[in-house]
């Protein structure tokens, strides 16, 4: 079955592909970041099977409001990448697929897209979480020490 007519069959009309390089096609597709615009999916095929990527632009969108050179950041990065089944090589995501698992790897890779763009939001959640245990724990610390001084005065 014809590429486009699988992805047709499976998201409906709405669906198309633009040949942009030779064995590369744009995927328009009802899948749209938080602001209204339309991710960027590219279908690449290699022999039997076919790549998704974005051609770096998720992380273009996210540098705008995010720096992403700490490692710390460039850690988290990678583990969202790896736990939705993707790569990140040179600033792009990418996700293989073959043609039995085309449309769930597209679906896939919208997630990925959508989660890395997400990424000031997670990293947000993550540093008031460490900011929680590093209180309690600075809590927990300064009890212990009142209490040893306690017992040492009361010895």
């Amino acid at each position: 079955m014809e590429v486009e007519t699988l992805l047709q069959k499976n998201f409906g009309s709405l669906v198309s592909l633009e040949e942009v390089a030779p064995n590369v096609r744009r995927i328009y597709a009802p899948f749209f970041h938080e602001d209204g615009d339309m991710i960027s999916m590219y279908l690449e095929q290699t022999g039997d099977s076919w790549v998704i990527r974005d051609f770096g632009n998720t992380l273009m969108r996210v540098s705008y409001t995010f720096d992403m050179e700490s490692k710390n950041k460039l850690d988290i990065l990678n583990g969202i990448v790896k736990s939705n089944y993707g790569r990140l090589e040179n600033g792009e995501l990418l996700i293989s697929a073959t043609m039995e698992n085309l449309v769930q790897s597209i679906f896939q890779f919208t997630q990925l897209v959508a989660k890395v763009s997400n990424i000031v939001k997670q990293l947000n959640h993550f540093s008031l979480k460490t900011l929680r245990v590093a209180s309690f724990q600075t809590q927990k610390s300064m009890q212990l020490n009142l209490i040893s001084h306690q017992l040492e005065i009361g010895n």
